[in-house]
């Protein structure tokens, strides 16, 4: 058998989780691998030339980074069960779809996960202190995850253009709840 994939990527990663359901699908022999912060410095940054995930490593040592990238990449090496249609207005609908999910789907994914911290902040702080330091120990992960993870959740409102005046206030009016904007 010849050497599998390599996927670096992590369980919190939406991206990561679209790869792997693609590696898995066309059954694409893979070794995951945790995208610690040793993987960022040793082999994503040199490779890519910036700190980000999903990255596959083929046998023949190319590194692809990019959902679409990658399983572009890889369609034609795995052509059984394809992902993408046959005919074209199909293929049209399927890619459109995928625009959709992959550049608009993540932002309420990124607003729920991050502005409902009481409920998420354990999740969050977990994920984050186990891409730093897997090896530790698991009631210290979420507080080497403390940094991280609010240096990363405060940065993806401005990343997607969200600003105070996007904002929407609960209010309560009447017993009814009332959305308004926050113009300040």
């Amino acid at each position: 058998m010849s050497q599998p994939y390599i996927f670096y990527g992590a369980e919190v990663s939406l991206y990561s989780g679209k790869v792997r359901a693609y590696l898995r699908y066309k059954a694409i022999p893979f070794e995951e691998r945790l995208a610690t912060l040793a993987v960022y410095r040793q082999i994503i940054v040199p490779k890519i030339g910036r700190p980000i995930i999903p990255v596959v490593q083929t046998p023949q040592g190319e590194y692809l980074q990019d959902t679409t990238v990658i399983i572009d990449a890889l369609e034609p090496r795995f052509p059984d069960h394809p992902v993408y249609p046959d005919t074209p207005a199909q293929r049209l609908v399927a890619l459109l779809l995928e625009l959709y999910g992959d550049e608009w789907l993540v932002m309420p994914a990124m607003h729920y996960r991050w502005q409902y911290k009481r409920q998420n902040l354990g999740t969050i702080l977990r994920a984050f202190g186990n891409l730093l330091r897997p090896q530790s120990p698991a009631w210290l992960k979420p507080i080497i995850g403390l940094l991280p993870a609010f240096k990363f959740g405060g940065r993806y409102q401005n990343y997607f253009g969200i600003g105070k005046p996007m904002h929407a206030q609960s209010t309560q009016v009447k017993g009814h709840s009332k959305i308004s904007q926050n113009n300040a």
